[in-house]
């Protein structure tokens, strides 16, 4: 939808969705070559499908910036040294062991004759390089190639990088290198023996703590909004696929709709959770005005209420929402983010999709406080309210892709929140104007 430089590829949502979207790729919780590992259930098809591409995105914007830092490394690689003891023979070479030769000198008579000595050794395994060699095998999880098109752009990257990560590990002095603690405990560890000098090759080294930040390899937050614009700007580097621009604009909503009930009034109970967990728990939970709110990522509204079903198999015609706002455990806003520029004052086939759910699971959603949202993308700030006969809401609103200052998505929503708000609590509605 935005792969042009007038909209920068859907900069703008990627940007402000980004303490949301991270929860995809950060830490090491969830391993990256099977991604069901922390999620109890398995995930829907496209939302698999969108972890791995979001996850390889990241680890091909990860190694562009991680390379150059390795081979800076690698000019001035920190050491420890160390007392190993050894023998010798003939001649004393090295310190010797005066214990071990006093212990023994009694019971040897080898020729040439041997001698216990201490020799100081030096290896390269320290908590930083250790570090680099847990990023290596991180990097190899997130390069998966097989499910993404042979003669893609970011397949074609992801071949590149990860022989070269391949190749690094295979040779000195990463081979020797051993790496069993985690991601976190060694960068807290190289994080320690950096400030306090302990490495030499400070600013490679240094370049390597501030990577694994900005990259958000470790930890909840990005360390500045530099490093939050670098890592939108090389994420979108090359052209993203439809269904990824897509869900990042799903995302965006959640994010607006959360931010709309703060400035509303509302008290944030608990959330965000990461969006690989949204199938078994909301995304975020509010307090307001004696009333609970969950917002939920994806649910399917319930198919046993369900009035069609398929004549071949009796199963109920599923609906799956991509947002939904569940008041008090029973009253429902129910929300569409379509990806799409509009411009005209009507937009009848997702509306009728979305009084189809309405239809469908009226048993459910067929009271004068379920109300529901589409939300599509403009330039000129598209917004059209529909009402029922029985005082029900349908609000089509919209978000400029690239102005923040052009958009009036958060205001709307606002709006439409104390609307429905007021309608739970049994008070006048007062839903936005077109």
């Amino acid at each position: 939808m935005f792969q042009n430089n007038e909209y920068q590829f859907g900069k703008r949502f990627l940007k402000e969705a980004l303490p949301l979207i991270s929860s995809y790729f950060s830490g090491e919780s969830v391993r990256l070559a099977n991604i069901s590992v922390s999620i109890a259930t398995p995930p829907e098809t496209d939302d698999t499908e969108f972890i791995q591409y979001i996850r390889f995105r990241h680890a091909i914007a990860c190694c562009a910036q991680f390379i150059p830092i390795v081979q800076k490394i690698e000019n001035g690689l920190s050491s420890v040294a160390s007392l190993t003891r050894t023998e010798t023979k003939g001649v004393i070479r090295g310190r010797l062991d005066v214990p071990r030769y006093v212990a023994r000198k009694s019971n040897s008579f080898s020729w040439p004759k041997s001698y216990p000595i201490l020799v100081n050794t030096e290896s390269a395994s320290t908590p930083e390089n250790e570090l680099v060699v847990r990023i290596f095998r991180t990097l190899l999880q997130r390069l998966p190639l097989l499910q993404f098109p042979v003669n893609s752009a970011e397949t074609l990257l992801g071949r590149r990088y990860k022989s070269w990560v391949l190749s690094r590990l295979k040779r000195a002095p990463w081979s020797s290198i051993s790496s069993t603690s985690s991601l976190s405990r060694l960068y807290m560890e190289s994080c320690r023996r950096v400030a306090r000098r302990q490495t030499g090759n400070e600013k490679a080294y240094l370049s390597l703590i501030k990577f694994i930040k900005d990259w958000h390899l470790v930890g909840e937050t990005f360390s500045s909004p530099e490093s939050s614009d670098k890592f939108v700007d090389a994420f979108l580097s090359f052209p993203a696929e439809q269904y990824f621009l897509d869900r990042i604009y799903e995302i965006w909503c959640i994010y607006s709709i959360s931010d709309a009930f703060s400035k509303i009034g509302g008290k944030l109970v608990a959330g965000p959770c990461k969006l690989t967990e949204s199938n078994k728990k909301p995304i975020y939970t509010f307090s307001m005005e004696s009333n609970d709110f969950e917002i939920w990522f994806q649910i399917p509204l319930p198919s046993e209420e369900a009035e069609w079903f398929y004549d071949s198999t009796a199963s109920s015609l599923r609906g799956i929402p991509d947002i939904t706002i569940i008041a008090n455990k029973k009253h429902r806003l129910i929300i569409d983010a379509k990806n799409r520029m509009v411009s005209g004052t009507t937009r009848s086939e997702e509306t009728y999709k979305m009084l189809g759910y309405f239809e469908n699971f009226k048993k459910s959603i067929g009271k004068t406080t379920d109300w529901g949202i589409l939300a599509f993308v403009s330039l000129n700030g598209f917004s059209r309210s529909i009402r029922a006969r029985n005082g029900r809401s349908l609000e089509l609103i919209s978000a400029n892709p690239a102005l923040l200052s052009d958009c009036n998505f958060s205001e709307k929503i606002e709006l439409i929140l104390r609307s429905w708000i007021n309608n739970i609590n049994g008070g006048d509605t007062n839903t936005p104007k077109d």
